[in-house]
């Protein structure tokens, strides 16, 4: 009986021991991979190049969008993004305030748009201090060629990018309805320079 007691306890132990091990030799890999990670993904820490962030927008409740629109979708009846009653660059606010607060590595800010201005870049305080210097209005004529003219496709516009004037060659690119609620860094968005 005591040879059994014996036995148990040292299978108990084996088993305990190999487990200790086992857990111990994760626990390093997971530390060493981790590691090899930090250092793979934070080459872009100390950048040395300039971020863009590219916005495309559109205020579809501004009357004159409406007619060319309806111009060329031969309906007059179009839906409309937002309800007259909210604020429809209001989200685009949001999203840029959100940047500037959470990336504050960006360079310059362009808004992609069709011969509009959001209000709040002249209407509210902070953000009008950088219309023009920080925050820029690129009209589609400005990168579109004209014989393509107008366009409502948004995948069309997104072709025509790379165009805007003096955009740096690292950029992001965002719609209005991206929010970066927290603090984001350049190497969450590039490896060595490359996306």
């Amino acid at each position: 009986y005591k040879i059994i007691i014996i036995i148990i306890s040292s299978l108990i132990l084996f088993c305990i021991c190999f487990t200790i091990i086992f857990l111990l030799s994760i626990y390093y890999k997971i530390k060493i991979l981790t590691k090899h990670l930090k250092e793979d993904f934070n080459t872009d820490e100390h950048h040395n190049y300039n971020i863009d962030a590219v916005y495309t927008w559109v205020d579809s409740n501004d009357e004159n969008w409406k007619i060319i629109k309806s111009t060329f979708t031969n309906s007059l009846d179009e839906s409309i993004r937002y309800s007259p009653d909210i604020n429809s660059d209001g989200e685009l606010q949001l999203s840029i305030e959100l940047l500037l607060q959470n990336a504050t590595w960006i360079n310059k800010i362009y808004i992609v748009t069709m011969n509009q201005v959001p209000t709040f870049l002249l209407k509210n305080k902070n953000l009008s201090q950088l219309y023009n210097k920080k925050i820029f209005i690129i009209d589609h004529k400005q990168i579109i060629d004209k014989n393509c003219l107008p366009t409502f496709n948004s995948h069309a516009i997104e072709t025509s990018i790379q165009n805007i004037p003096n955009l740096s060659e690292h950029f992001i690119y965002l719609n209005d309805d991206v929010l970066i609620t927290k603090k984001v860094e350049p190497y969450h968005f590039f490896n060595n320079g490359k996306p």
